[in-house]
């Protein structure tokens, strides 16, 4: 780091007798030398982490950076989450190759216009339908298309924000573009995102009901635990008095009479505009439970907290 930071120090004074053209090529082979040496010290620690990697026991079940390529062309590194198997079955290489690629990932399927379409039509109404009611009870709210009854299709009429709607109208229209392409290499099918053994593997953790897969509360890590312990850590959180109370009944239906009954007394506009934004079919959430882990960045020191 020291010669890049002496001539980069120089810079101003050695380009200060030259010209434009002059000074340009000086600049530039001082980027390119600082970029060697970064690249050779990066490729040098690369290297001695290996070492490391192999030699430590610690640092045994350490994954390697993945390398990925920015907008400017340049290589940077995102450490693979870690996968810490808390159960008592042990992972084959491919199933642990196929968890590190993260949660998030989606495994190329067939594509389906109609639903591609739907979703992407709901999305942009959600879209609308939030900054619709968000001045519901404005004076400049527009209420020349308002509903007159409860209905779930109804769209806010375009024209109250020009941002939205060139924002909707820039999604449909790549939409258009990208079925268009799709139909036109129809017979050329997407190239497939990992191979069949990790998709065999895949399949196998989908079908195993004594293994549960979440995402730890902190660091990143996926961890794996067996359903019964899963399920024991639930219970024992859950008889916590301080916190949870146990009911007899789902109580969604209870309230969603107490809201009908609260918007009746609405006057007749406004209560059409509210029961636009009542869900359907409403469902309590889902209770569940993020495993804790201590040291997330080394899977052999990693243990659950209780």
């Amino acid at each position: 780091m020291l010669v890049p930071f002496l001539l980069f120090s120089v810079q101003s004074i050695i380009t200060l007798p030259l010209d434009e053209a002059e000074r340009s090529q000086v600049s530039d082979f001082l980027s390119r030398s600082y970029n060697r040496h970064q690249h050779v010290r990066f490729a040098r620690k690369e290297r001695k982490l290996r070492t490391l990697a192999r030699e430590d026991p610690v640092l045994k079940n350490l994954t390697e950076p993945e390398r990925t390529w920015d907008k400017f062309g340049t290589t940077s590194t995102t450490n693979s989450p870690n996968v810490i198997n808390l159960s008592s079955q042990s992972l084959t290489d491919t199933g642990q190759s196929i968890l590190t690629k993260g949660l998030s990932f989606c495994p190329t399927t067939k594509l389906n216009d109609i639903e591609l379409c739907q979703e992407t039509t709901l999305f942009c109404r959600r879209i609308c339908l939030a900054e619709w009611s968000k001045d519901i009870q404005s004076d400049e709210h527009d209420a020349a298309h308002p509903p007159r009854k409860r209905n779930f299709l109804w769209t806010p009429p375009e024209g109250r924000n020009k941002y939205i709607d060139t924002y909707v109208s820039s999604v449909q229209t790549h939409l258009d573009n990208f079925l268009c392409s799709i139909r036109k290499s129809e017979d050329r099918p997407l190239p497939e995102n990992f191979d069949r053994a990790q998709r065999s593997a895949l399949k196998e953790l989908q079908k195993n009901d004594n293994l549960i897969i979440k995402p730890a509360d902190k660091g990143g890590a996926i961890v794996i635990q067996d359903r019964a312990d899963y399920i024991h850590e639930a219970d024992r959180q859950l008889q916590d008095a301080l916190y949870y109370k146990s009911l007899d009944t789902d109580p969604t239906s209870q309230h969603i009479q107490e809201l009908r009954t609260l918007l009746s007394s609405f006057p007749t506009q406004l209560r059409q505009q509210v029961e636009i934004c009542i869900p359907e079919d409403p469902r309590p959430g889902r209770f569940y439970t993020l495993p804790k882990t201590k040291i997330a960045y080394y899977p052999s020191y990693s243990q659950l907290c209780t």
